[in-house]
């Protein structure tokens, strides 16, 4: 396909039009790629002059030390927006995109026999046969496949470490501890099931000293209720236990934890980054970088080290994701690279909306509306 070579050239020509005026680079440019998912204008300092103290300050100095693009498109599915960036195809031509008949944003679950098809060619695959290293981090969401042949390896990555798909309710810690997860259909067994044995024999009795069949028909009916309740308990419970074997953590084509602990995902997805950074450094072959961040995605998740540092759950994400692009830029200048690296931030969809707000005051919802139509 041609459109993947013409991003080549994009970010090539982009970073010669940046650093030639200063700066010469050795050899060809490494380039690093930021994805964020429900990231808008409106939370970034740079954007923001009404905020008194900025939640961005590594990313508003990467802006004032680059160029801002102020016309960019994202389509509304994070998944889409990740495949077009890679193969520089139109959204509806990546073949990962909702239809009218499956309304899914996301690939539905990592057993699911779909995903970018191979006969697209990606950045990955034009870089490393350009003689790049290539290396992905964080989120995938564009499919598994029979024996992981549509996982990042599969696209022109020579290493990944990351989640295949987004995460669900079930993946979080809280979910776990929670009030409903405990309400388990063993529990209703412990309970209901010395009924299930006794009501037998209080229909049986009851028919022998002749009250007659409606004892019978009231003990039946409330056999079925009671049957019923924990049928539904056990779908429920095995509808819990598959989505949450899907939290898997890959490493490469392996699957190292299942499920995994997602509240310090972002942290770990950091120190892949940099360890990628640290070990390109002393290589002389170009890296590209692509790192996927997913706790801006509902359910909004932050390690320990930034929870309730601001105002809110996606403000405390927020601050962590800029951490993160803070410390792998700071990695660069430890090893004297950054005058030789194309850095890009961009964001999937964009626009967060806290579901618990459905019902806040027209206050409450400020900041949310002033980022509803400033998307990308």
């Amino acid at each position: 396909m041609a459109a993947c070579p013409a991003i080549f050239i994009m970010f090539v020509h982009l970073f010669s039009t940046c650093f030639s005026l200063n700066i010469s680079f050795r050899g060809s440019p490494n380039i690093i790629i930021f994805m964020a998912d429900n990231l808008s204008i409106g939370d970034l300092g740079i954007y923001n002059n009404n905020s008194q103290q900025t939640l961005t300050p590594n990313i508003d100095l990467l802006a004032e030390e680059g160029v801002i693009f102020s016309r960019w498109y994202s389509q509304s599915s994070r998944v889409s927006s990740l495949a077009s960036l890679l193969t520089g195809l139109l959204p509806p031509r990546t073949g990962i995109i909702k239809s009218k008949l499956l309304s899914f944003k996301e690939i539905p679950s990592i057993a699911s026999s779909g995903g970018l098809q191979h006969n697209e060619t990606t950045l990955a695959e034009v870089l490393k046969a350009k003689g790049y290293a290539t290396n992905f981090v964080g989120l995938w969401g564009l499919g598994v496949g029979k024996n992981g042949e549509y996982l990042p390896l599969g696209h022109g990555f020579d290493s990944w470490y990351g989640v295949p798909s987004a995460h669900k309710d079930q993946c979080m810690e809280s979910y776990k501890t929670s009030s409903d997860s405990q309400y388990t259909w063993q529990a209703v067994c412990s309970f209901f099931s010395p009924l299930l044995y006794i009501l037998p024999c209080i229909a049986f009795i009851g028919w022998c000293n002749g009250l007659g069949k409606i004892i019978t028909v009231i003990t039946v009916i409330i056999a079925f209720i009671l049957y019923s309740s924990i049928l539904h308990d056990v779908i429920h419970f095995m509808m819990d236990f598959i989505q949450v074997r899907s939290c898997v953590l890959y490493r490469n084509k392996s699957i190292i934890e299942q499920p995994y602990t997602i509240e310090n995902m972002t942290l770990r997805f950091t120190r892949s980054a940099v360890q990628f950074l640290e070990t390109s450094s002393i290589s002389s072959k170009p890296f590209f970088l692509f790192v996927s961040y997913m706790n801006l995605n509902h359910p909004v998740f932050t390690s320990r080290l930034f929870l309730n540092t601001t105002a809110s759950s996606y403000s405390d994400a927020l601050t962590e994701v800029d951490w993160s692009i803070g410390r792998i830029l700071r990695t660069l200048e430890e090893r004297d690279i950054d005058n030789n690296t194309l850095v890009l931030l961009t964001s999937a969809t964009g626009n967060y909306f806290d579901e618990s707000c459905s019902n806040c005051t027209a206050e409450e919802t400020e900041d949310i509306d002033a980022n509803i139509f400033l998307r990308g």
